[in-house]
């Protein structure tokens, strides 16, 4: 997993800036097939991500290169030499092509796993936003003398605290749940987009955001009312790569940083709450933020209302957001 003490945010209108001035250049690759890339070291592409199925692999076939690196995330480099032909980049590998000694080219492959599919029906489709003047929570202080406080005391629903407490900026949805049964609560896409799908490698404000579901919620107690959250898609499943996605249906890449969690719910009026896994402040989130989380709702049908939008009117039609399909650039 990317270190918890790696991530650092960087401004929105940085993260828009250094977007629009550098291009992300990213693929999916065919399910089931070993696909290819052709790269001219005098007209290399962007710096690339690359998206391909668990096992598979990347040829990538180069011309005017010089050397090349073949690099293993968990080990260091594992294959190098003369850039000649075609070299074969195993999913989870990341490639470096050189002129005169000098990088020009830079390539990772990360898995791509299908995406899981929810008991239930997808209920809700909805941003839930932490804008700049989100009030903050305080959390207690680290468990077992770490540096993460587990809410509700509730394995996989840790928060970055520095200890005695932790400010954590938040954001709260209000909802009606009206059948028993199963419900999924999950995080689809950010805004501004991941840095995991991200070329520039670069973070943003919600980069690590956290999703908890709360009987009652009530920011001076936070650690009562805790049904369920989580922040890491990557720690569910037996994911052992963390810089991994799921393909959701219609071609859009979740990213493993995003919330995933499924509880059972009873009739009732719950809380929805948005936070982040780092410690940060509501002074220091108007210099950062804002930021939003796409998530998704899946349980049985007919059985939800957003207080305050649907509760009391006619269903909001629920669609999938807009397909992120990346392609190459360059």
């Amino acid at each position: 997993m990317l270190s918890r003490s790696a991530r650092r945010f960087t401004p929105v209108a940085a993260v828009s800036l250094l977007l629009a001035s550098v291009g992300i250049a990213l693929s999916v690759a065919p399910a089931g097939a070993t696909d290819s890339l052709s790269v001219d070291c005098t007209t290399p592409p962007a710096e690339t991500i690359y998206w391909s199925p668990v096992g598979g692999a990347l040829d990538v076939t180069t011309t005017n290169c010089d050397t090349y690196e073949i690099f293993d995330p968990s080990v260091g480099p594992v294959a190098s030499g003369a850039a000649v032909g075609t070299l074969s980049v195993t999913t989870g590998f990341s490639l470096t092509l050189s002129v005169g000694g000098s990088p020009v080219f830079a390539l990772t492959t990360r898995p791509l796993y299908p995406g899981t599919v929810p008991s239930g029906q997808l209920l809700v489709t909805q941003d839930a936003p932490l804008p700049i003047d989100a009030p903050q929570m305080d959390v207690g202080a680290p468990d077992g003398g770490g540096s993460e406080h587990a809410l509700g005391g509730i394995d996989g629903c840790n928060l970055q605290s520095g200890g005695p407490v932790a400010n954590h900026v938040y954001s709260t949805i209000t909802m009606e749940i009206t059948a028993a049964g199963e419900y999924t609560f999950r995080g689809v896409a950010t805004d501004p987009i991941s840095s995991y799908l991200s070329s520039l490698g670069a973070s943003n404000p919600i980069s690590d955001p956290f999703l908890a579901l709360y009987s009652t919620f009530d920011p001076t107690t936070p650690d009562e009312g805790v049904i369920g959250c989580n922040d890491d898609l990557n720690d569910l499943f037996g994911y052992s790569n963390t810089e991994m996605a799921e393909q959701l249906s219609g071609g859009r890449v979740m990213e493993g940083h995003l919330p995933y969690f499924t509880t059972n719910l009873e009739p009732g009026q719950y809380t929805l709450v948005l936070t982040l896994w780092e410690e940060v402040s509501s002074t220091q989130w108007e210099t950062i933020g804002p930021g939003s989380v796409t998530f998704e709702m899946w349980g049985p049908a007919d059985s939800i209302c957003i207080v305050g939008t649907t509760c009391g009117t006619e269903p909001t039609p629920v669609s999938e957001p807009d397909p992120v399909v990346p392609s190459y650039t360059g």
